[in-house]
């Protein structure tokens, strides 16, 4: 099972569940679209400076990269989902790319969430406070992680993604018209039976998300544990690569 609180929706672990999450949230979507059509169109320059990392997301936007993935060819898609799967245990020691990035393309473009499309548009000085509460907000994984025994990389906790100056805009947006549309998102998002779920449970985390489908919730927890542990104390990556080797893929009946 992939829902642990009484409160939220109990889909079994099948495509049919999920799907019917889906299609449940078809309304928002358009929404979402909406907003996302009122944003400055932008050229991007790909110097892939914002793709540091997976964003964090509500589940509205999580939406539209699932259909992204299971429309991919299936050769495609494993080595995504494998991707996908390496960035959730190794992305609290190491900093590994977005795994949607390939070479300097996002093959999600269309459908990336509002935090990519929103860099490059915010000011310098609102960018700098949003990345200072990220590290700041990073201090309580460090300490659960410490808590574990294990100390995690400086240059990850405190990794700055840069200011990008090279987005080219047609027109300007205000930091406060930026925020008031992401906050629209959220709205939305708490509309649809999966966001409580996806933002409680995998804390916006789309790779969490699919660790816990392929893997189970508790499992995957774990395993991650085990993994980070090992390259921290041992140096050693053994451990990660037997859990990457044939990964079924949680997408194929769809």
């Amino acid at each position: 099972m992939l829902w642990s609180d009484e409160n939220m929706p109990r889909p079994d672990s099948s495509a049919s569940s999920l799907n019917r999450l889906l299609s449940d949230a078809i309304p928002q979507r358009k929404k979402l679209e909406e907003i996302y059509s009122l944003l400055p169109l932008t050229q991007c320059l790909r110097r892939t400076r914002c793709c540091s990392f997976l964003p964090e997301m509500t589940w509205l936007e999580a939406q539209p990269i699932l259909d992204q993935i299971v429309r991919k060819e299936a050769a495609r898609r494993k080595g995504l989902v494998e991707k996908i799967i390496r960035y959730f245990f190794i992305n609290p020691v190491e900093i590994v790319g977005c795994p949607f990035l390939e070479e300097r393309d996002c093959s999600i473009y269309v459908d990336r969430a509002f935090g990519c499309r929103a860099y490059g548009l915010w000011s310098p000085e609102y960018y700098r406070d949003l990345v200072d509460k990220s590290i700041e907000g990073k201090k309580a994984v460090q300490q659960a992680w410490e808590r574990l025994g294990v100390v995690l990389p400086e240059s990850v906790l405190n990794f700055r993604p840069p200011y990008c100056n090279q987005v080219n805009s047609e027109a300007g947006l205000a930091d406060e018209a930026l925020e008031s549309s992401y906050q629209d998102i959220v709205i939305l998002s708490q509309e649809t039976s999966g966001h409580p779920f996806f933002v409680e449970e995998c804390f916006g985390d789309f790779s969490f998300f699919v660790a816990q489908w392929i893997y189970g919730p508790r499992e995957a927890v774990q395993l991650k544990y085990q993994i980070v542990r090992d390259i921290v104390l041992k140096n050693s990556r053994e451990r990660l690569e037997s859990a990457l080797k044939n990964i079924a893929d949680p997408f194929i009946s769809w």
